[in-house]
């Protein structure tokens, strides 16, 4: 922080210079291609291939090391290899990767879905208590509408 400079300061200026010391070992000039992944390659593609990472052969242009899932992944990848490429030049704006080589592992990260909370049911009371605090609206749409938010809201 400089002395002109007082106040709060942007997280993201740290963890930009955090994740580039990180990434780069790994041959990732940004996060870009991490964390726009789902996009470039397609929600599908997404759940079994992750990227590993980059290298640039003397000469060439760069290898994108992926990380497949075995089975159906694998052979998908494949399938799908130039497709893959195209979409990651054009995501970097320019011809930058020449090559994929994949490899199959375990060692993808799936995506945990989120528990979802379980509902339970307002009672008896809690009803009663939403349909008085309603009492006054009129129109029957609106008063439908927020008596089931009021019920979703109460049940979580």
């Amino acid at each position: 922080m400089t002395r002109e400079s007082y106040g709060l300061q942007s997280v993201g200026v740290y963890i930009d210079q955090a994740t580039r010391t990180l990434l780069g070992k790994r041959g990732f000039w940004n996060a870009d291609i991490i964390a726009h992944w789902d996009e470039i390659v397609g929600q599908e593609l997404s759940q079994g291939i992750r990227p590993d990472k980059i290298t640039y052969p003397k000469g060439k242009g760069g290898v994108v090391h992926l990380r497949v899932a075995g089975g159906a992944f694998a052979v998908m990848a494949e399938h799908k290899k130039r497709e893959i490429l195209d979409r990651l030049n054009t995501f970097v704006g320019s011809q930058a990767f020449e090559d994929i080589k994949m490899t199959q592992g375990a060692n993808l990260h799936p995506k945990k879905e989120e528990a979802q909370p379980v509902k339970k049911a307002i009672t008896p009371e809690q009803e009663k208590e939403l349909e008085r605090i309603l009492a006054h609206i009129r129109d029957p749409q609106l008063k439908e509408a927020l008596f089931a938010y009021g019920k979703a809201l109460w049940s979580k």
